[in-house]
């Protein structure tokens, strides 16, 4: 008789160790010699759980046992939970090499084709899975006791390395470098000024990468922005965690504020307004989505619209295709000249001015000095670790105080500390200005809003746009009106409001907030 012989280990940890692959396959060989079979092949499963058919080496010694029909009379296995640790796959499993003419045996436990062998393989079998949900049900216990004590057992996020302590404990550790950049993602997506891809473009030009060494990809930065765990919180998310501890501050490190983190969310959720420009939008129409309709308070679309000659004309237009107060198209030339009008119309108020300038350059003054202490203090951290790297690299060499081991170890450790060090000099070191000149200069473009918007780019005529009016504008019959104007501003001067066209829609301020 011909046996084909299947072994298993069902963790990464047993195949390291090497004693358990082995000694399966020596014990089966053993068996076969012992009963006069012939092995025609073996199949070695390293780290794959029995709890799934769907394992490599498995499909691999069906698919021989049924290209050998007939050829092959015997599987051998250690134990049948190396074989299957669930009832109805055993099941299966049997059935379809009893199609192929192959029984099962196994080397520790007493089963074979007679009715009490066949009773003693059904007992096993079930024995086997009422262990695996055991085992499973304890542990799952053990990590829901150790995440209501602020711990963690699941995968940790980009940024963090599980570290196995000198008690044979797992403990969640930040990765400095790693972390810095994460952070930067954070705190520049709460400013509310950039996009997610310019984020995105940002970090990975920095050097962030995810842990297969290739650039953050997008929808990993969006799962990132999202995890409260960078916060210090801890929640396991899933169809099967009803019962799992709610969410609490956990016992790792904090990589962002609580603060910051609630801020990405509110402008994920778009509870905050922000003055990035929208990731999706068209150049060619800078009030697209802005303007909105006075009557439906639906926002205007913007699309081209082709003449008989082939020739392409751009218009503006309501969303809302049964509103008829703005009519069917608006000649992009018309909304946009009229846009430019009601800038024309917006003043700075002389005293936020004078106010907006005394604070600034006390802010900027104070911003300053704290940032040369933080270029001193980091300057010295970098040439600190660069001299101890130095005698650690010297007590290797010349010294030979330290094994190979300590030597890495130290190294490794020394050169993620000054890393992260380097990249705190870098934001400390500020960029050298004349604020005076720079406020001014702020001063007299906004002045002239209307101008400043016509020699702006698109993404930056949008920006503009949000930080003139955060709730945008509405628009009806030739006239823009708005509810919320930035505080630097005043609006329509009082007497322009005597223009009979100026109706105040409800809720709605005529063009100008007290």
């Amino acid at each position: 008789m011909r046996a084909v012989i299947y072994c298993r280990v069902s963790t990464d940890r047993q195949v390291k160790r090497g004693d358990s692959l082995p000694m399966q396959r020596a014990a089966c060989l053993d068996y076969c010699k012992h009963h006069g079979y012939e092995v025609a092949d073996i199949f070695m499963e390293e780290g794959e759980s029995a709890q799934t058919l769907d394992r490599t080496q498995l499909q691999k010694l069906i698919e021989y046992c049924q290209q050998n029909k007939g050829k092959v009379q015997v599987m051998v296995v250690y134990a049948i939970n190396r074989f299957s640790r669930e009832t109805l796959d055993h099941k299966t499993l049997r059935v379809l090499l009893y199609n192929y003419g192959v029984t099962l045996r196994s080397v520790t436990e007493p089963i074979d084709d007679t009715p009490e062998g066949e009773f003693m393989e059904h007992i096993i079998s079930g024995v086997a899975q009422y262990e695996n949900r055991q085992r499973a049900r304890r542990t799952v216990a053990g990590m829901k006791n150790k995440q209501e004590k602020g711990g963690w057992c699941h995968k940790v996020p980009l940024g963090y390395k599980n570290v196995t302590e000198a008690d044979e404990r797992r403990t969640v550790v930040v990765i400095p470098e790693v972390a810095a950049l994460v952070k930067q993602a954070f705190e520049m997506y709460a400013t509310g000024l950039h996009t997610k891809q310019a984020v995105l473009a940002r970090v990975n030009g920095l050097g962030l990468k995810v842990r297969s060494g290739a650039p953050l990809p997008a929808q990993s930065l969006d799962r990132m922005l999202r995890n409260p765990f960078y916060a210090g919180i801890t929640v396991v998310k899933g169809r099967k965690v009803k019962d799992w501890p709610e969410p609490k501050k956990g016992g790792h490190e904090a990589i962002v504020s609580v603060e910051t983190f609630q801020r990405v969310q509110d402008i994920l959720a778009g509870r905050q307004t922000t003055i990035a420009p929208r990731q999706r939008y068209n150049p060619a129409f800078p009030l697209r989505h802005f303007v909105r309709c006075s009557a439906c308070d639906k926002p205007l679309t913007g699309s081209f619209s082709t003449g008989r000659g082939g020739k392409k004309y751009p218009f503006y237009c309501c969303q809302n295709r049964e509103c008829t107060a703005i009519g069917k198209n608006i000649q992009r030339e018309v909304l946009e000249s009229q846009f430019v009008e009601f800038l024309q119309r917006i003043q700075p108020k002389v005293e936020y001015l004078r106010l907006y300038k005394a604070i600034v350059t006390e802010v900027w003054h104070k911003k300053q000095t704290e940032a040369y202490e933080r270029l001193h203090a980091a300057e010295n951290k970098v040439f600190e670790l660069r001299e101890r790297k130095k005698k650690v690299q010297d007590a290797f060499v010349f010294e030979r105080v330290l094994s190979r081991e300590d030597y890495t170890e130290m190294k490794t450790d020394i050169e993620a500390q000054l890393a992260l060090a380097e990249i705190e000099q870098r934001e400390a070191r500020g960029v050298e200005l004349d604020v005076e000149a720079v406020i001014n200069f702020a001063e007299s473009m906004l002045s002239d809003a209307a101008r400043l918007w016509q020699e702006m780019s698109p993404d930056q005529r949008q920006r503009f746009q949000k930080v003139l009016f955060p709730k945008g504008v509405q628009y009806s019959a030739g006239v823009y009106r708005t509810a919320e104007t930035c505080m630097m501003f005043s609006d329509l001067q009082p007497e322009q409001l005597e223009n009979p066209r100026m109706v105040a829609l409800p809720g709605i301020e005529p063009g100008f907030e007290d």
